[in-house]
């Protein structure tokens, strides 16, 4: 996470559209003020969601608790559908910035 989101916000703010799609963080293990320290210390401008009873995390099967663990990667749509999603790797951004252009309407 220390270099992978860093590099997902460069591609997104210089690759893509930023007003066609929107990018959320969710964390359930750490703080709020870790996230903002972290976000701030790293230059990512996209909003983090601090998911401490973790809705989010049990809905989408995120976690441990469903045999994966950070980063977690699950795109999804306007609809709410989840068009993509992976587990326990890093280095995708390249293939998530593509991902993402294919799922943004022309």
């Amino acid at each position: 996470m220390q270099t992978e989101l860093p590099s997902f916000q460069w591609s997104l703010t210089t690759v893509l559209p930023a007003d066609r799609f929107t990018v959320i963080g969710v964390n359930n293990t750490s703080s709020v003020l870790w996230l903002v320290n972290y976000s701030t210390m790293r230059g990512i401008s996209f909003p983090f969601i601090f998911d401490d009873k973790s809705p989010i995390f049990n809905k989408y099967q995120v976690g441990g608790s469903y045999g994966n663990s950070p980063p977690t990667y699950v795109l999804i749509d306007t609809k709410g559908v989840v068009k993509f999603r992976s587990d326990n790797r890093f280095n995708l951004t390249d293939s998530l910035a593509s991902m993402i252009r294919g799922l943004l309407p022309p």
